[in-house]
């Protein structure tokens, strides 16, 4: 009996180095850095959709005896739509935060990932179908459906990014990147897909059609991907084999204890900066009008153009550049520098968007008028904000050694959780101006 045990326990001490003893097979036809880029694009891309698309959301909401709207007039429900869409889903997100890091091992990746990309796809397909119906007559009623159906999609979120992050931790930083890449280009999508409806329609509601279809045909590609996602060696290698020899527990109170203490300078830096993120992009930027607005509201590019290329196109540009500077650097020996660098970007830069040429106002006086020092702002506060992260994420795997699933599952919690926090700030911010 004693040599039929002894022989077990060689054979499971063998099954578990199996996967260590072959060399990783090569990504043919880069299938899975397609996937792990895609999963990065749709992390963001809906809720970057529904930004961005403000040409469609100052028509909708602009006073129905115009044909037009005046940017430098904005209704209530222009000023306000963007705040309240940041504000109204951030406490049931964090409930959904919450259960998807309690509950949401108890379900396979797969499943997930097809089951929160379902859902996503069904309302944004469904929006995409209504978006030529008349509201002029209910815009009250459009306004709550807009926000019902952009809180449906941020509640599915929270298990998505939970399972990303879970998925993406078995990769290794090559393939991580990738993810963040997809990540970075969701707003460069969204942003050029927007500038190339605005091109071949001046029409808002054809122009938002023609935007959310081809946003529509993003999500539901992302979606067979995950349908597809076994047949990938690679996936098989790194995370299928893997799940097939650990039986995956709950995670306990203590494991996230433990993480908390060897992370703690992540988790300070991500606090910080969350904090203040309703004084910047979107909130307070999608309210910025051009210098020139007032002499040409005729033109296209200062009624149409401008905020989608200068505010989200740019922003979304130097966001990409700054990933490309993010590496694992931070460790607990110079964290206090990224820190001192998070909180600058925080507390200096975050507030001087409120002194930018944002309309309406009627408190704050706009110090930064021209659109060169708004541009120059907006830009070093996005390059700043993906350096900072990217480093962040690189480094968890790093600080947390073989916890890094329970890391990253934490740190998506605590962001959740200040993001919902700091959101419920974000209309004060508008209403200051």
């Amino acid at each position: 009996m004693d040599e039929k045990v002894a022989n077990l326990d060689k054979l499971e001490e063998t099954e578990v180095k199996i996967p260590n003893k072959r060399s990783p097979p090569k990504d043919k036809y880069f299938i899975a850095a397609i996937l792990l880029f895609f999963l990065g694009l749709v992390n963001q891309l809906p809720t970057h959709f529904f930004l961005v698309a403000s040409d469609y959301w100052m028509y909708k909401f602009r006073d129905p005896k115009n044909a037009t709207y005046d940017l430098d007039h904005k209704t209530y429900y222009q000023k306000m739509f963007i705040s309240v869409s940041l504000a109204v889903p951030g406490f049931p997100c964090l409930l959904a935060a919450y259960l998807s890091a309690k509950f949401a091992f108890r379900i396979e990746v797969r499943t997930r990932f097809l089951m929160t990309l379902g859902i996503i796809s069904f309302f944004f397909v469904a929006f995409t179908l209504c978006i030529k119906i008349n509201t002029d007559a209910w815009q009250t009623e459009f306004f709550v459906a807009s926000i019902f159906v952009i809180t449906v999609i941020s509640l599915c979120h929270p298990l998505y990014n939970v399972t990303m992050n879970a998925f993406m931790s078995k990769f290794p930083s090559g393939l991580i990147k990738m993810t963040m890449y997809g990540s970075a280009m969701s707003g460069i999508a969204s942003t050029c897909l927007q500038i190339f409806s605005i091109s071949i329609s001046h029409n808002s509601t054809d122009i938002a059609m023609i935007y959310f279809s081809l946003g529509s045909v993003l999500i539901l590609f992302t979606l067979f991907l995950c349908y597809v996602m076994n047949r990938s060696p690679v996936v098989q290698y790194y995370w299928l084999e893997d799940q097939g020899k650990h039986v995956v527990p709950s995670h306990t109170l203590k494991d996230f204890k433990n993480v908390a203490v060897q992370i703690w300078p992540l988790i300070l830096i991500l606090v910080i900066k969350i904090s203040t993120t309703g004084m910047g992009h979107s909130n307070i930027t999608n309210l910025v009008v051009s210098q020139g607005y007032e002499d040409h509201k005729d033109e296209l590019w200062y009624s149409k153009y401008f905020t989608p290329t200068v505010t989200y196109l740019g922003y979304s540009i130097f966001s990409l550049i700054g990933r490309f500077f993010g590496h694992a650097y931070i460790t607990r020996k110079n964290s206090h520098w990224f820190i001192i660098l998070t909180s600058v970007r925080a507390f200096v830069l975050g507030p001087m968007f409120l002194f930018c040429n944002a309309q309406p106002r009627h408190h704050l006086p706009v110090i930064f008028k021209y659109d060169f020092e708004y541009m120059i702002l907006l830009y070093v506060y996005g390059w700043s904000e993906s350096f900072i992260m990217t480093t962040h994420i690189l480094s968890t795997p790093t600080m947390s050694g073989d916890q890094s699933e329970v890391a990253f599952v934490l740190i998506q919690v605590v962001s959740n959780t200040m993001s919902t926090i700091a959101s419920f700030v974000d209309p004060f911010y508008v209403k200051l101006l």
